[in-house]
């Protein structure tokens, strides 16, 4: 199958982006993904929170507790990774939100991401950077991180 231009230049970005950079420089842009998007979130109200921008669209506080719920299965799933071990289970569903996304106080959902997403930097802190040559954590490098809990 011969691909696309577009789809030769999509490839060629991804694999410069994400599969070529090393442990410490993830952990550089997520650190400072998660410092920009804790910044937002400390100048924001509850009322802002909970206000609904579009119809049918979710709040901020929605989406907050969307990050909440998929960042505490993929810090497993990052922690079995660098593990060597394939993650248990189905890939985690897009929109998964917990069963009522707006009963958590505001400052309460505030800092429950912060502290999922401190645990997700202080274990790429620890990530290995030892790569084998398909890009893959060599088995030599890794050792095992799983906690009992997250929570």
């Amino acid at each position: 199958m011969t691909l696309r231009p577009e789809q030769v230049k999509a490839k060629e970005y991804l694999h410069a982006k994400g599969t070529r950079l090393t442990a410490p420089q993830i952990h550089e842009r997520v650190t400072a993904g998660f410092a920009a998007l804790e910044a937002f979130l400390d100048g924001v109200t509850e009322a802002e929170a909970r206000t609904r921008a579009l119809p049918g669209e979710w709040t901020v506080h929605e989406v907050v507790d969307h990050l909440v719920e998929t960042h505490r299965p993929s810090l497993e799933e990052l922690r079995d990774l660098l593990a060597g071990r394939r993650p248990p289970g189905e890939p985690i569903p897009a929109g998964l939100q917990s069963n009522d996304p707006m009963a958590r106080p505001w400052p309460d959902l505030v800092a429950e991401l912060k502290r999922i997403q401190a645990l997700v930097v202080a274990t790429l802190e620890s990530a290995p950077n030892t790569l084998t040559e398909n890009g893959a954590l060599s088995p030599e490098s890794v050792s095992p991180m799983r906690s009992a809990s997250t929570e």
